[in-house]
């Protein structure tokens, strides 16, 4: 977690950035995280790969939305 400092540090200054925490992911799910939308998350994994993850847009499934794992991700653009 040494290489996120920077980024934990540079959030805790600033005022726009909910707090920073960090856990292990080992059986959470995305109904599991508190997201909010145009915030920045880092999700780190085998040490040192890191990924930025901001997540745009949301909806509710409706019924004629496709709800088998195996057809999603489903992309909408």
């Amino acid at each position: 977690m040494h290489k996120l400092r920077p980024i934990r540090e540079f959030m805790a200054r600033k005022k726009c950035f909910d707090p920073v925490t960090s856990r292990d992911i080992d059986g959470v799910k995305i109904i599991d995280l508190k997201l909010r939308l145009g915030q920045p998350y880092v999700f780190q994994h085998s040490g040192t790969c890191e990924h930025l993850l901001i997540f745009h847009d949301l909806r509710l499934l409706e019924k004629t939305d496709v709800q088998v794992s195996i057809f999603c991700p489903v992309y909408t653009e």
